[in-house]
């Protein structure tokens, strides 16, 4: 038994330096391994870096380009015939205009684009045969009443309704009965238009009609489609 106790030292005390040896070993080789992964991704990360740069300095060029890049006169010419419109605003310090049975607003071109409409005598004129959208809006001062107009259309000669109006689309709103009172009637839709077609906004039946007479509260307009 005590020649045996030696032995087992000396093994135990080989077997403890053998782990020792192989733990160092192994520490060793993790840390080439990290050297070598980051060696390895270090060229694709910074080429994907410098891609990803390129990306974004083509996507600005190219927004750059698009959006402040004058147009041709091809392209102007387009872009005026799909965006024509008009939309006049009731002329400030006038009065409405009674004519028969309806009250007229007298209005002023507040904005105008393209050559399909035109305003002419307090009429929209249409140049262009196509569809629109036709709009309007009053603000009505009137207590307790019932307020409203409407949008009509004169044919033109072409179509043999000179003389003759068709009502096209029309709002009525209720008024509040206190002082100062105040409501907006707004209407709008779609038709379509031939050339010389005239347009109107009138209040029937209203011969003392109270009408905010500002830009931002009463307005007529319409909008040509494509």
């Amino acid at each position: 038994m005590s020649n045996c106790t030696p032995l087992l030292v000396s093994v135990t005390v080989v077997t403890l330096c053998l782990s020792i040896v192989l733990i160092q070993e192994v520490r060793v080789l993790k840390t080439d391994l990290k050297g070598i992964k980051r060696d390895l991704l270090s060229p694709l990360v910074h080429r994907s870096l410098k891609e990803f740069g390129y990306g974004l300095f083509m996507s600005n060029m190219w927004e750059q380009h698009s959006f402040v890049r004058p147009r041709n006169r091809h392209e102007e010419d387009v872009w005026t015939n799909q965006a024509s419109f008009l939309q006049m605003a009731a002329m400030v310090n006038e009065k409405p205009i009674q004519r028969g049975n309806v009250t007229v607003i007298p209005w002023t071109v507040a904005i105008q684009q393209g050559s399909a409409v035109t305003a002419s005598d307090n009429k929209i004129v249409v140049q262009q045969d196509s569809y629109f959208m036709v709009f309007g809006q009053v603000l009505y001062h009137d207590r307790g009443a019932i307020m409203g107009h409407l949008i009509r259309q004169q044919p033109s000669s072409a179509s043999g309704g000179v003389g003759r109006y068709r009502d096209l689309f029309r709002c009525l709103q209720e008024m509040p009965g206190e002082e100062n009172s105040a409501n907006t009637c707004y209407t709008a839709g779609i038709v379509k238009l031939e050339h010389n077609d005239q347009l109107e906004l009138v209040i029937p039946d209203r011969p003392h009609a109270q009408v905010a007479m500002d830009t931002e509260s009463t307005f007529f307009g319409i909008i040509q489609l494509q």
